[in-house]
């Protein structure tokens, strides 16, 4: 009896099991319907009138933001933005490029943005491209939370001012991180930038009046360079550490101060730049500087020479902690902000004289003009009466006099 109801059990447990696989089988094959491998596709753009297209690609829209609802494989462009005043969101989710796309004589971007403003791109995951985020001719926008890595260049910026990158981790590109070319009043802060092999950071052709801060910058090969008449960038409170930290070339007025740089190999390579490298109280800190602080208000008693025309008169014996850092940074804000309020001071004085100048420049006209006026009718009159007086002596002196009749003889 006993046995019998073992057996029974056996096939009902036997059965059991046989029902479970054969119901997993069948939710496979129903998932393996469903799941499509991912394939490269073409560029997606949000438009200027704020449409999607194409119209299924992975990104939901609310209005003015737009959040991406799945990872994207491009083997060109990945989006294309054409559209001012809105916030794109990558929600943790990957722009990835193919081997076409990384291909350095192809250029194609992960993000690209021309001639926009006030764009926000976050939170976005971008690799594999020539460029991984492109910003050209455009201002006021704003990079933040992305994490753009293995792509030739990080991020570039061609011609454009006024934007703001911030939070970014930018790592293992084959170029640089942060590129900017011809592109001024940028904020560049609190960014890790990791492991590119020519630089992490580079400004070269005019790019001038930007504010490098609070970077964390370690790179496989150069830390900074500012390079071709980029002038009065503030480079503070950045850590560069384990390789070449900052070139300089063709440069100067630049403010690099409350800085670490620490175990490079070199710290400062100089080509024809003078540069201010301290603010007057407070320098940077060197890892192989080797001067003392006998007054204990560490800062070192003896300047940093790096050449003949840099050096930095206040070096930090210490490296800088963070409130300090932002102390510093606050108040050298606060300077850019009272000289770009002097400047723009002295535009309204300089405006206010050109406009002055202008009316009277447009009185003196009119009134010349009225002179001119008065003085062409008096050279009409003069060229009417000249023609009457001409054209009258002439008929009179061309004209033959009656011959005199003869007498007549008786």
């Amino acid at each position: 009896m006993h046995s019998t109801i073992l057996v029974e059990l056996k096939k009902i447990v036997l059965l059991s099991f046989v029902l479970v696989l054969l119901s997993t089988a069948v939710a496979v094959m129903h998932a393996c319907m469903f799941i499509r491998p991912v394939e490269a596709g073409g560029t997606i753009y949000i438009r200027a009138d704020g449409s999607v297209d194409p119209q299924t690609a992975p990104i939901q829209r609310d209005g003015a933001r737009y959040t991406l609802t799945g990872n994207i494989t491009s083997d060109v462009n990945g989006i294309v933005i054409e559209r001012d005043d809105m916030a794109f969101n990558g929600a943790g989710y990957s722009i990835q490029g193919t081997e076409q796309a990384y291909d350095y004589y192809f250029d194609y971007k992960g993000i690209y943005v021309s001639g926009r403003s006030n764009v926000t791109i976050k939170n976005t995951g971008i690799k594999g491209f020539t460029c991984g985020i492109h910003i050209n001719s455009s201002s006021h926008n704003t990079l933040f939370g992305n994490k753009i890595t293995n792509n030739r260049y990080g991020v570039f910026l061609c011609d454009s001012s006024y934007n703001i990158m911030f939070g970014n981790n930018i790592t293992a590109n084959e170029y640089y991180g942060i590129f900017l070319s011809n592109s001024s009043f940028n904020c560049i802060s609190k960014n890790e930038v990791i492991g590119n092999f020519d630089a992490g950071i580079f400004l070269t052709i005019y790019s001038s009046c930007n504010v490098i801060s609070g970077n964390y910058i370690k790179p496989r090969g150069g830390g900074v360079w500012i390079w071709q008449y980029s002038k009065n960038n503030s480079f503070i409170g950045n850590i560069v550490e384990n390789r070449y930290a900052t070139d300089l070339s063709l440069c100067s007025n630049n403010h690099i101060y409350g800085n670490s740089f620490m175990n490079n190999t070199v710290q400062v390579s100089i080509h024809n730049s003078t540069n201010l490298w301290d603010n007057g109280f407070e320098g940077n800190y060197w890892s192989d500087y080797n001067g003392k602080d006998t007054d204990g208000d560490g800062v070192g008693d003896t300047p940093y020479i790096i050449d003949e025309n840099n050096q930095d008169n206040y070096p930090l014996m210490n490296f800088p902690n963070p409130q300090e850092q932002m102390r510093i940074l606050y108040y050298d804000l606060l300077r850019k902000f009272s000289e770009l309020l002097a400047n723009h001071n002295n535009l309204d004085a300089n405006f206010s004289r050109l406009n002055a100048t202008y009316n009277e420049l447009e009185s003196l006209q009119e009134t010349t003009m009225d002179e001119l006026n008065r003085i062409r009718n008096l050279l009409y009159v003069f060229i009417v009466t000249t023609f009457i007086f001409t054209f009258t002596t002439g008929y009179f002196a061309i004209r033959k006099p009656k011959a005199e009749s003869e007498p007549k003889t008786t």
